[in-house]
């Protein structure tokens, strides 16, 4: 744009030069696209909603392990059962021992297909951790991993030996920051 344009274009105008109203122009071909494209938005949103949630383990058949110690994060007595406890336990191999993360913040054991959660939907600190059937969207079962720290979404506690020492059998439930809640990954 040259200077005298620019100067043109800066210039006070009258009052009675500009328009009293704005001027519109009938847009029909731009409504009838907005209207299937709002169709198309609303359509996608409607089948977004009902599908599954993908199930296919992003991370699967590993152990967590409480570091320092030669023991695994296992279900009590290689259980299947809704409501069984989780622990440590001498790492042996077993499916028990073994989980699979699915994308979707859940700890999915090998053995049983169940989530680990917290007893109850507990967020009180010393909740025992049990295996439940998975509910995509259960804050109970969403874990997030901080380093070495597994944190539970609905409780915001994090995934901790109970007992002070850790032996086979021990007990694992939330508690608030301790030395007993650090977790390696094994594969």
């Amino acid at each position: 744009m040259n200077a005298s344009v620019l100067a043109r274009s800066l210039e006070a105008r009258p009052v009675s030069a500009v328009p009293a109203r704005p001027v519109y122009r009938k847009a029909t071909v731009f409504k009838k696209s907005r209207r299937v494209a709002t169709g198309l938005a609303a359509a996608a949103l409607v089948l977004l909603s009902t599908a599954a949630p993908a199930q296919a383990a992003v991370l699967s058949g590993f152990t967590l392990r409480p570091t320092g110690y030669d023991l695994c994060l296992a279900v009590a007595g290689a259980s299947v059962a809704n409501g069984a406890h989780v622990i440590v336990a001498t790492c042996n191999g077993g499916a028990e021992q073994r989980w699979d993360w699915d994308g979707s913040a859940q700890l999915v054991n090998a053995k049983s297909g169940k989530c680990l959660s917290i007893e109850g939907g507990s967020i009180a600190a010393g909740a025992h951790a049990v295996q439940v059937t998975c509910v995509y969207g259960a804050l109970e079962q969403g874990w997030s991993q901080e380093g070495y720290l597994r944190k539970n979404h609905k409780s915001g506690l994090r995934l901790s030996r109970l007992d002070a020492t850790p032996v086979n059998g021990g007990h694992v439930g939330q508690l608030g920051p301790n030395s007993g809640q650090y977790w390696g990954v094994y594969s």
